[in-house]
């Protein structure tokens, strides 16, 4: 599981980094205030990297929903792309499937 690293922006913001999302990896859920930007990036290898959301922090038996765009479709992509994220949800992660030896994937969101 990728480890999210969060950092503050000096806009009082809030910056969620996972580094290094290999084929077939979830992300470790992270909590967000509201996620507004979402860049995605590396090395792709045939992977998609699909963004999900809940209101049941660490819940078992949460609903899991697609985090939706600006076009309200899915943020789900299979090569390097940005997003603006219309949903709120109390946590976050993003879930590789696919992919190959080469996978190396990085997701940064800005709230």
């Amino acid at each position: 599981m990728a480890t999210v690293h969060s950092s503050a922006l000096d806009t009082g913001g809030q910056r969620l980094t996972w580094d290094g999302l290999a084929a077939g990896e979830t992300g470790q859920r992270a909590r967000v205030s509201w996620p507004d930007t979402i860049t995605i990036s590396g090395t792709f290898g045939g992977a998609t990297v699909t963004l999900l959301g809940t209101n049941v922090p660490g819940g078992a038996g949460y609903a899991v929903h697609d985090l939706a765009d600006a076009a309200l479709a899915a943020i789900s992509k299979t090569a390097a792309g940005a997003a603006v994220c219309l949903e709120r949800f109390a946590e976050i992660w993003p879930v590789v499937t696919g992919g190959d030896g080469t996978t190396a994937i990085v997701v940064t969101v800005v709230a």
